[in-house]
């Protein structure tokens, strides 16, 4: 809960009333892991009630080991150059150079001259036996508790596919209490890090389960829907921001089309932060050609969803009191037609500084997601240059104190923003959208 609880504290604004706090912590009706807690905020003139849940997966990556890594490792690592994407080909080369090196290094007799150098001396002897353990200590840790968590999900290698099961029926099965649970208006899922990849796959999993339940099909033509078709398919074409602009204020009314359908799709925005899909040419496929591929076949859903002849939708009839009425019904992938794409990211100059992780999604899965490339204040900005930046986004450090008006996008505001709990007024600038003739 420390994650979620420094998350809330920096998004939230202040209470009206200094002596009370900014949430409640109550019970988590949704959640069977009784560690958890739901948090809060109370209903004020600009925010409505909103409740916030942590969906906490990393304890069902118990158990990994070294040979979990060096596995996922060895199959980024055995690529051809021309496969490996833009961002990442200094680190892969460097990668590269280290191992070499070391392995010269370590062949050679100049390895076993420093050991026997080393022996001569107390001093030089401790140096050469404790400097090498600390380090290894360090590093292994590392790798175990945050390498080895990336390695065991984005590999699908048999020894790993119970862990990913678990982890994605848990995540799907929280999607569907909360929607079921008749208490919510809207939701929206915020993923940093891995937790990003892992937050689009539950997307892509429970929406299947909600875009073919239309139970009221009240009368509504559909406008918006060939509106946003007509949009994505210019926006992917010609991508200039007033279009991309235009698309999302047409998610936005495409979500309370499909609710007035009977959609029970709840989901109104994914925000992804230091997001590693950045990389999937490398993490989720073998080459820019497979990834395109997988993109193509509805895999990976896009943003803007692949079309098919021209439609993110396929024509279908319902049962309706006996009558059958003919519909538009989003396909298996559209997901992102009625549900916005936020990613924030620091950049990575060579690959090396800055946020190594995340980056820009617009050019991977789709000119609809939304890039912030956002800057921060920590350090003078000296840390922002620091692949330590990575868990720094909604640190307060990263906004300047006082009023500042620039054309700069500090990383929390940028997260504030995305979040709009202010959410009575998305609904009704939706709704008006949708009015629209």
């Amino acid at each position: 809960m420390d994650t979620v609880r420094g998350f809330v504290d920096s998004v939230v604004p202040l209470p009206a009333n200094p002596k009370k706090p900014k949430f409640w912590s109550k019970p988590d009706p949704m959640s069977e892991l009784f560690e958890l807690r739901k948090l809060t905020i109370p209903q004020s003139r600009t925010v409505p009630p909103t409740d916030f849940f942590e969906y906490y997966w990393a304890y069902q990556a118990q158990g990994t080991r070294f040979v979990h890594v060096l596995s996922w490792a060895w199959t980024l690592l055995v690529r051809r150059p021309g496969n490996v994407p833009r961002q990442l080909r200094v680190l892969w080369f460097a990668l590269w150079f280290l191992i070499l090196a070391t392995a010269a290094l370590m062949s050679s007799s100049y390895w076993g001259k420093l050991v026997s150098l080393g022996s001569k001396t107390v001093t030089t002897n401790h140096l050469l036996s404790i400097l090498p353990s600390a380090a290894l200590l360090v590093i292994s840790s590392f790798i175990l508790n945050y390498v080895g968590d990336a390695a065991r999900y984005l590999n699908p290698s048999p020894t790993n596919i119970r862990m990913r099961r678990r982890i994605r029926a848990e995540g799907v099965e929280l999607l569907r209490r909360l929607h079921t649970c008749k208490q919510y208006d809207r939701i929206v899922l915020v993923g940093h890090s891995l937790g990003s990849v892992i937050a689009y796959d539950l997307l892509k999993n429970f929406w299947p389960e909600c875009n073919t339940h239309h139970a009221e099909l009240n009368e509504i033509d559909q406008t918006t829907l060939r509106s946003l078709e007509d949009t994505g398919k210019t926006l992917e074409a010609s991508p200039t921001p007033e279009l991309a602009e235009m698309f999302r204020r047409q998610q936005a009314a495409l979500w309370k089309e499909e609710r007035g359908l009977g959609n029970p799709w709840l989901v109104t925005d994914l925000i992804t932060v230091g997001c590693p899909l950045a990389h999937a040419e490398l993490l989720l496929a073998h080459s820019k050609n497979d990834l395109s591929e997988r993109k193509a076949q509805r895999e990976l859903p896009t943003c803007p969803p692949v079309p098919d002849e021209g439609l993110y939708s396929y024509p279908t009839t319902y049962d309706v009191n006996g009558q059958k009425r003919p519909i538009f019904a989003l396909h298996h992938a559209a997901v992102f037609a009625c549900t916005r794409w936020t990613n924030i990211y620091f950049p990575a100059v060579l690959g090396f500084f800055g946020d190594l992780v995340g980056g820009p999604l617009r050019e991977i899965l789709g000119q609809g997601i939304k890039d912030v490339p956002a800057d921060s204040t920590e350090w003078g900005g000296l840390l922002k240059h620091l692949p330590v930046i990575h868990t720094h986004y909604w640190n307060k450090n990263t906004v300047p104190q006082g009023s500042h008006v620039c054309k700069t996008v500090w990383a929390l505001d940028a997260l504030r923003n995305a979040l709009d709990l202010e959410s009575r007024f998305w609904l009704r600038e939706a709704e008006s959208v949708q009015k629209e003739p």
